[in-house]
């Protein structure tokens, strides 16, 4: 039996070829547009929050800078919008329903729109006045700057970004400043490390906070351990969850965990709790256990069969018997 061969005419080959470099070259096309997009990603620098102290009544401005760092025109929009927080991870939302605007009301902007050319920057100036009538407290706000490639630009990305400056506004006054531990999870036994420590501070006053917290770890095997939290605001009437952890896999002994967080001048303002943990491998000191106590029971038990055979060999602790055996 012979094997039928299929002839490939030189036609056949030049047009595989051309499929070839065709197909290649619309690869490297691909890929040079997937870089080039990745390239022409929008890169913004603003002021990411800013503190103020007012009184009721008066009237204040201030600059923000705002600087287009991408390698394209950008047309930034420009608005306020109140803020506030309702979750335990400190992620400030936007205010949705008007009866809750506030702030917003009394800031305004130089500018709506601007438009700004690769590497530009900008002095974007906000006027705030208050009312008179105004409570004590705090007051929160965002300068939100949502961005997109500018209309006289080739640009097909579609991309919008948003961000925003947030404003701590603190009016003057007789406000109240007070906050308290709402949970503090730490197990009193495991089995293994690392022990993770977990609480939540909520701000029960009428002004932000911003806690300055450690925890103090103690052992009798090691020596004190202190670490230092990263501190946030917290928004008034909102909590934080703080997390954090101490130790590695291999750990034994009972540690002693003490928070402190600091949020303010005045004496009292400061939370203090005292947690205590056990860290102890049971299992395995289980099988230790074991282990050591076969040892021990085969050990007995090889030394009491030496005894019975000692013992079947020389009776009466090596004395003779009186009374030998009569020989059968």
């Amino acid at each position: 039996m012979h094997l039928a061969r299929i002839p490939l005419y030189k036609s056949n080959l030049k047009y595989f070829l051309v499929a070839l470099f065709v197909l290649a070259f619309l690869i490297t096309t691909l890929v040079n547009q997937v870089h080039a997009e990745i390239e022409g990603l929008q890169k913004i620098t603003i002021t990411p929050s800013i503190e103020l102290k007012m009184k009721p009544g008066q009237a204040s401005s201030g600059k923000v800078p705002l600087i287009n760092e991408s390698s394209t025109p950008l047309t930034f929009s420009l608005q306020v919008k109140d803020i506030t927080v309702d979750n335990n991870k400190g992620i400030p939302k936007i205010v949705t329903s008007s009866q809750l605007q506030i702030l917003s009301e009394w800031i305004r902007l130089s500018e709506t729109e601007v438009t700004l050319k690769p590497g530009e920057r900008v002095e974007l100036t906000y006027f705030i006045e208050l009312p008179k009538n105004l409570l004590p407290g705090g007051y929160y706000a965002s300068i939100l700057y949502q961005s997109s490639p500018a209309k006289d630009t080739n640009s097909n990305t579609q991309v919008k970004t948003q961000l925003g400056t947030l404003i701590y506004l603190t009016v003057e006054g007789d406000y109240l400043k007070d906050a308290f531990l709402k949970s503090f999870n730490l197990p009193s036994f495991q089995e293994k490390g690392p022990i993770k420590p977990s609480f939540e501070i909520q701000n029960g006053g009428t002004i932000h906070i911003r806690p300055k917290t450690k925890l103090r770890i103690n052992s009798f095997m090691h020596d004190e351990v202190t670490i230092e939290l990263t501190e946030h605001n917290i928004f008034p009437g909102a909590s934080l969850l703080y997390e954090t952890e101490y130790g590695t896999k291999n750990m034994i002994g009972l540690y002693t965990v003490d928070l402190e967080a600091s949020y303010g001048d005045l004496d009292g303002q400061k939370i203090t709790f005292q947690r205590t943990i056990l860290v102890f491998p049971w299992k395995i000191a289980l099988l230790i256990l074991f282990i050591v106590n076969g040892i021990i029971f085969l050990g007995g038990a090889f030394l009491h069969s030496r005894r019975q055979k000692n013992r079947s060999v020389m009776p009466n602790n090596g004395i003779p018997h009186p009374f030998p055996t009569p020989k059968s």
